[in-house]
């Protein structure tokens, strides 16, 4: 707490500039200001601590041109290890220095995205769709039923389970992983639309065309009828099972509507945001499971749980998303 009348800021960013610019001494600025000599010093050697902000410690093994000559190098490499930086640049460095280095230049490890890769064709396809979407009205009016398939696993929804084990655990013990063989876990199709989740159904086994054929036309179908009645759009991806000319022709005839939907797009599937809502409902707390039963009991609950609220802000986003695609020029959106 100051005794006498406490220095504004506006009067200090002024001693500072009469000390850096007109290089005046801490005696002549306390005379033109008409303070005291000693508030002015002490405002003003803090200042400069401030700025010094001096290290302890041994010197840095790096100069600040070898922190810019690593920074360079990684944004050309982004992909190659810190281990090997040091080794490529010449630099007599450790790779956990390294590592430091590029924290304090803004860089952060962050893991590669499993999306395939988009040709010109791709994104061409992917251009002409949002563009035919978004600017036809009347198309934008009618409802879209969106479809996906997933498979969930025993241990978790990637199959990289991992856990803890602490230095005083026996070699020996370890924690086995339930999902021992390939064809483990539970296949599920799912269709949403603006009325929130229509149908869960498990597909038995691999899904074919005559499979995927039954699962729409008795379970997805009827259910789509009584939230839209006939004035709907019906998305699937362009997977094999999904584009068999004789199925396709049948729903046709049926007077289901399919959505044109480009290849490689499944970023712009909103069933995609709710398989990941989905899953951390079904794992949490860690928890597996040993057989389909038990696991698509615990599917069929959480998705009963999922209310539309929950949903339609994904499918609200779907316009956006496609604004977005052609704001990155065909290039995926996150």
């Amino acid at each position: 707490m100051v005794r006498g009348v406490a220095f504004s800021e506006e009067l200090k960013q002024e001693m500072f500039e009469l000390r850096d610019k007109k290089r005046l001494s801490i005696k002549q600025i306390s005379i033109l200001k008409k303070k005291p000599y000693k508030s002015v010093w002490n405002i003003i050697t803090k200042h400069d601590k401030k700025k010094m902000n001096k290290k302890r410690g041994r010197p840095e093994k790096t100069s600040e041109r070898d922190k810019r000559r690593i920074a360079r190098y990684t944004k050309k490499n982004r992909r190659i290890s810190h281990r090997r930086i040091a080794d490529a640049l010449d630099i007599d460095i450790s790779p956990t220095t390294t590592l430091r280095v590029l924290h304090q230049k803004g860089f952060k490890s962050i893991r590669l995205r499993r999306r395939p890769f988009l040709t010109v064709q791709h994104i061409n396809a992917r251009i002409r769709f949002a563009s035919d979407y978004l600017c036809n009205e009347l198309l934008s009016l009618i409802p879209i039923v969106f479809t996906d398939e997933k498979k969930f696993r025993y241990d978790g929804p990637d199959g990289w389970a991992s856990y803890w084990f602490h230095v005083t655990d026996k070699p020996g013990i370890a924690q086995m992983s339930k999902d021992y063989g390939k064809y483990k876990g539970v296949m599920v199709h799912m269709a949403l639309s603006n009325y929130g989740i229509l149908n869960v159904s498990r597909v038995s086994g691999k899904m074919n065309a005559d499979q995927w054929a039954d699962i729409v036309s008795d379970h997805v179908i009827p259910e789509c009828n009584v939230a839209h009645g006939d004035s709907y759009l019906y998305q699937r991806d362009n997977a094999s099972v999904h584009k068999r000319k004789d199925v396709v022709e049948l729903f046709e005839d049926e007077g289901v509507k399919f959505l044109d939907w480009p290849v490689l797009s499944p970023d712009l599937n909103p069933v995609e945001n709710v398989w990941a809502l989905l899953v951390r409902k079904v794992y949490k707390n860690g928890r597996t499971f040993t057989n389909d039963s038990d696991l698509w009991q615990v599917i069929k609950t959480e998705s009963a749980r999922i209310t539309a609220l929950q949903i339609l802000p994904f499918v609200n986003s779907f316009r956006s998303r496609l604004c977005k695609v052609l704001l990155r020029q065909g290039k995926y959106v996150q």
